[in-house]
């Protein structure tokens, strides 16, 4: 924000994951625009209201440098605070508007806005009658807002606002493809403080393709505006095959690739795009797309992704394999309550000791870390975490042999300790995790990757 000259000069955005890093540069500079003598985008025009005698004066300038402006009355007077009540249109401060009050015959004449800046003077004047402003206060439906489309990604949404006036005051619509919309579904119809008229489309997909008109109905007639919404949907992938991790045996991958037409997908290992031969297997069956390894051997390490890219962007997903030297190691699970500093600290302490981190996985609610999830010491995990409010927990699979031992040394060095990072783990293994069916009561096989302490930068 603010932005000035002290922020001149050359940006770089890096990101970084396992897999490599990338960044980009760009140059921020600040550029006078060029001067220009004011205009009056809109002219002067005047609206009167006689059961308050009220005179509004409205008007809208543009120019560089911004315009100043004066008002001018009866007599080629400037008009002040005392005889007048200076507004912006809160909807656009680009709008001036003078509302002059007790606004009677004996004030009727010629009045005048004039924009001046350091390129030129503009001036628009009006001769005002309240027997004629009040013939041209009836007036056809007209937009004083054009439509406007604005985006909302964040809450999936959008919204189309403008502002009708009319007297008498016109009816109005929202239509989509010439069919009338009403209130409900992904639909909201309302009217905001400033009198604008609103639709908000929730839930945004490339269902709400067409074109959206607000229409605006009088005895006098009909004014009406249109935008089309064209929208492109991203890709959706999702898993539908359960792999097996088994050495020795086939491995199949299978997503289930939506989200519109003219879908790529192309599948990678390590970052480099992979096609069937030597062992591996491609394969399309309508949205379905899967990965076949003939037979999983250590060799078959490594990170598997499946890109979809579209018309609205590029969806990837990754799978990262990874084998123990010795075949079935000693595992060791470990949860805690998800804090950055002290799990780097505990990440340390057991790769310093040679260990490896097979596997991370947070879970957002503590319910899903107790049911149906622990064999052994549940009740003892119970009774730790009642004494802490709900909170993401870390459960991390720790591999080598001798890790359980290990774990269980340091947890109980931590006794007593508050600084120690193991005194935050709420549960530790208590035998060696070898089965897959223990492992697979925590994990799903698409979470199994190896993390590092470095990795916990966000």
């Amino acid at each position: 924000n603010d932005f000035s000259d002290a922020n001149v000069g050359e940006y770089e955005l890096k990101v970084k994951n396992r897999i490599g890093d990338e960044s980009s540069k760009a140059k921020a500079d600040i550029t006078e625009p060029p001067k220009e003598k004011p205009t009056f985008d809109v002219p002067l025009s005047t609206i009167y209201d006689p059961a308050k005698k009220l005179l509004i004066l409205k008007c809208k300038v543009s120019g560089y440098p911004k315009p100043t402006i004066t008002w001018q009355g009866k007599d080629g007077l400037e008009l002040t605070d005392k005889d007048a009540e200076f507004k912006d249109d809160p909807a656009d401060p680009e709008f001036k508007i003078v509302h002059i009050h007790n606004f009677t015959e004996a004030k009727e004449g010629e009045y005048s806005a004039t924009a001046t800046n350091v390129v030129g003077t503009s001036r628009r004047s009006i001769n005002i009658s309240i027997k004629q402003t009040k013939q041209e206060n009836t007036s056809r439906p007209q937009f004083e807002i054009p439509l406007k489309v604005d985006f909302d990604p964040m809450n999936g949404r959008i919204v189309l606002s403008c502002r009708v006036a009319g007297d008498p005051k016109p009816e109005v619509k929202w239509l989509k493809d010439n069919d009338d919309l009403v209130s409900g579904g992904d639909y909201e119809i309302q009217v905001d403080d400033d009198n604008n008229q609103v639709l908000v489309i929730n839930n945004v997909s490339s269902t709400h393709h067409g074109d959206y008109s607000c229409m605006a109905t009088s005895n006098l007639g009909m004014a009406k505006q249109t935008c089309t919404l064209m929208l492109r949907e991203k890709p959706k992938v999702e898993m539908v095959d359960r792999p097996v991790l088994e050495k020795g045996k086939p491995f199949v991958l299978g997503f289930k690739v939506t989200g519109g037409e003219n879908i790529k997908v192309r599948w990678l290992r390590n970052g480099e795009e992979i096609s069937s031969g030597n062992g591996v297997e491609l394969s399309t069956e309508g949205e379905i797309h899967r990965l076949r390894i003939e037979e999983l051997t250590e060799a078959s390490g490594g990170d598997y992704t499946i890109e979809a890219q579209g018309e609205g962007g590029t969806v990837r997903s990754t799978i990262s394999l990874s084998f123990s030297e010795s075949g079935a190691a000693e595992r060791s699970l470990t949860v805690s309550p998800f804090n950055v500093k002290t799990l780097k600290k505990l990440m340390s302490e057991l790769q310093t000791a040679g260990f490896k981190c097979a596997a991370n996985k947070i879970t957002k609610v503590r319910v899903d870390v107790i049911q149906g999830q622990f064999g052994t010491n549940v009740c003892d995990l119970i009774g730790r975490m009642v004494e802490i409010k709900d909170q993401p927990m870390m459960l991390s699979v720790w591999e080598g042999n001798g890790v359980v031992e290990a774990v269980k040394g340091k947890f109980e060095e931590a006794a007593g300790k508050t600084d120690h990072p193991f005194s935050q783990v709420l549960y530790r293994s208590l035998s060696a995790e070898q089965g897959k069916k223990d492992i697979g009561l925590w994990f799903k096989p698409y979470e199994m990757t190896q993390w590092n302490a470095e990795d916990l930068a966000f």
